[in-house]
């Protein structure tokens, strides 16, 4: 049991020891999820921004999934990524948007919603 701003907080994860690092955890966990499990769809919908609004407006969205391998203490790369089409798709993606495989030491999320929520 964990307090933070007077609320207690019971975590499933060991490594969380407030309510923001369960978020923060809970919420990369979504992010990877979403790009190994939904592989079809999550390229489509960052393709489909990219289309529509340009490269730039698709960069927080693989920032922030790059910054959750990072959180989950999964540096991307081929051994952390599922496979090597996964791997190589993300590569492409950070080298189009202008991201970065390190972790930004930003909140993308905040970006993310600032533009309308892309993919």
């Amino acid at each position: 049991m964990n307090i933070e701003n007077g609320t207690r907080h019971h975590c499933v994860h060991e490594e969380c020891t407030t309510l923001s690092e369960h978020l923060k955890r809970t919420s990369a966990e979504s992010y990877v999820e979403r790009f190994e499990n939904e592989f079809d769809n999550y390229v489509g919908g960052i393709a489909s921004v990219i289309a529509l609004s340009g490269t730039a407006a698709a960069r927080p969205s693989i920032q922030a999934l790059v910054n959750a391998y990072h959180d989950l203490g999964r540096i991307p790369s081929p051994l952390t990524v599922p496979s090597p089409a996964h791997f190589s798709t993300l590569q492409m993606f950070v080298l189009i948007t202008g991201a970065s495989l390190a972790h930004s030491g930003e909140d993308e999320s905040l970006k993310i919603l600032e533009l309308g929520g892309a993919a």
